[in-house]
């Protein structure tokens, strides 16, 4: 009995930790916060959960002649919608009553900073 009584506490313990897991970081609105791909960012208080899915490079290679610079792209995941900054001219964007704001200054190609806040409602 005391065998069975501590497999169920140990199967709790480790759903508690996936749950704790998947939950994801938690900012605050309006906090700048740096998100890697594959990571979940939740913002307190409010209904939004944010997941960087991936990042594209499309900025001339370092030994190539081009016209332009070109652009890193950051496709992020808000709850259930796809949406794409880019670090030339896709730098904001509003999802419901929020905008959300590209902060990058470096072109980093592994993670991206980000700052959500709230414009309506």
């Amino acid at each position: 009995m005391k065998r069975i009584f501590l497999i169920i506490i140990i199967v709790i313990v480790m759903i508690g930790a996936v749950l704790m897991m998947n939950r994801g970081k938690e900012v605050s609105i309006n906090e700048s916060f740096e998100i890697r791909i594959n990571q979940t960012v939740v913002i307190k208080n409010e209904n939004l959960k944010i997941k960087l899915l991936s990042i594209v490079d499309n900025t001339c290679p370092k030994d190539a002649v081009c016209i332009r610079a070109g652009e890193i792209e950051y496709n992020i995941k808000v709850n259930s919608k796809t949406i794409k900054l880019d670090n030339v001219n896709n730098k904001e964007t509003t999802y419901n009553d929020y905008l959300i704001k590209l902060n990058n200054d470096n072109n980093d190609k592994k993670r991206v900073k980000l700052t959500v806040e709230k414009i309506g409602g």
